[in-house]
């Protein structure tokens, strides 16, 4: 059992491959071994430059997101549309977080994140309607 733990733990998870309890103890070390050669593994590498970039990104979406913010508040445009899809981005991004983490302080951001999209949203219709 501990070789499969083992095994587990050196790999990523997926929670789309299940082993049944009693199929553990059916299993020999060559089956295990089988198994573990079909995962196949990310490079650290490209992970490191998978989240970089994303958060580079995110970076730049915020500065652009200011600029037009700013943009719209200078001509008296309706700002709620960008309001919107920054708290429903930040809203998701907490429901998705609190998934797997289960804090109260997840939950309570993703609420809230959710809320102010859809009041913004709703503000905004109103607005330009």
């Amino acid at each position: 059992m501990s070789c499969i733990l083992d095994i587990m733990t050196s790999m990523d998870y997926n929670p789309n491959i299940e082993i049944l309890e009693g199929e553990v103890n059916s299993m020999d070390r060559d089956e295990i071994l089988k198994r573990n050669k079909q995962f196949v593994k990310k490079d650290e590498g490209e992970q490191y430059v998978e989240m970089s970039a994303r958060r580079f990104g995110e970076i730049g979406l915020c500065i652009f997101f200011i600029a037009l913010i700013v943009y719209k508040f200078v001509k008296g445009l309706p700002t709620g549309d960008l309001l919107a899809v920054f708290w429903g981005y930040l809203g998701v991004g907490y429901i998705y977080k609190y998934r797997f983490l289960k804090t109260k302080s997840s939950l309570i951001s993703a609420v809230c994140g959710m809320i102010a999209a859809i009041v913004f949203t709703l503000a905004y219709i109103l607005q330009t309607w």
